[in-house]
């Protein structure tokens, strides 16, 4: 886990600046299951180091592919198809934005914790 190693959060952080200088692109192919990781990198990033930064990128980021991945009940698979498909990872998507949701709303209390299964 990053907090139990100081270059392990340098490293997450290093990443974690690369997507909030250069945001998902939103006319690219891109997969539901990479938006839904991103959105957990700023989730973690906020839970370790409390940092509302790290939360406020990981909101902006969940209301801009929600826009992408959700004009229907289930999330497109990737940005340019149009219909759900299990197999490309709508699962971290999802959890992702239930995760950065409840982060900002008590962050000592959020119910649903770090998943790093990929599945």
């Amino acid at each position: 886990m990053m907090k139990d190693d100081e270059r392990y959060l340098q490293f997450a952080e290093s990443v974690a600046r690369g997507y909030k200088n250069e945001p998902l692109p939103q006319d690219a192919v891109v997969p539901v299951s990479d938006a839904g990781t991103v959105i957990a990198l700023f989730a973690d990033m906020y839970d370790v180091t409390r940092k509302k930064a790290w939360l406020d990128e990981g909101l902006k980021t969940a209301d801009s592919v929600i826009d992408v991945y959700f004009d229907h009940d289930l999330p497109r698979g990737e940005a340019h198809i149009n219909y759900y498909y299990s197999q490309m990872g709508p699962r971290i998507l999802i959890h992702s934005l239930a995760r950065i949701a409840l982060l900002a709303l008590d962050p000592d209390n959020c119910l649903v914790e770090p998943d790093y299964s990929a599945g």
